[in-house]
């Protein structure tokens, strides 16, 4: 297996990348962002009519709904549950086992290992990159840390 790669300037990587160093905890907007990254899609918000989409960078260009937006009076709310079409957006945030499977996706082959919970930590061990140690306010987001950097530094 051939590792996933952005089609897309990496831009939209290392907005992904801050997003995680950023992030206090799971996070289902994120988990959207790092699908639509690595599923080949263009974020953007519809805040007319409250969604977020992907529209993908491949003929023919489809676009899917990938979660719901609430503006809120403090903050954004964001819901990627619910009734709509669209992908079945993996907890990559949350999970060690979807963590895992975008390791695996974007770095086939690759061994990992994280340590925590006091002071979560992921370390990534490949033979495409340099390995990737990363701490994150959870084990699984260092480890998704750690795949989105191992990815930025395969296309440098």
């Amino acid at each position: 297996m051939t590792p996933v790669t952005p089609t897309k300037p990496m831009t939209q990587t290392k907005e992904l990348e801050r997003l995680l160093v950023a992030a206090t905890g799971p996070d289902r907007e994120l988990d959207a962002r790092i699908w639509a990254e690595f599923d080949g899609r263009d974020v953007r918000d519809d805040l007319e009519r409250g969604m977020m989409l992907a529209k993908s960078r491949k003929p023919p260009h489809d676009e899917c709904v990938i979660g719901y937006i609430d503006p809120g009076k403090r903050s954004r709310n964001f819901s990627a549950d619910g009734f709509r079409p669209g992908p079945n957006l993996p907890n990559y945030t949350a999970s060690l086992d979807a963590a895992s499977t975008l390791v695996e996706r974007v770095v086939p082959g690759a061994q990992w290992e994280v340590e925590g919970p006091k002071t979560p930590c992921a370390t990534l061990f490949a033979e495409q990159c340099d390995d990737q140690t990363h701490f994150a306010a959870t084990p699984a987001i260092a480890l998704c840390l750690a795949a989105i950097r191992a990815t930025l530094e395969n296309n440098e």
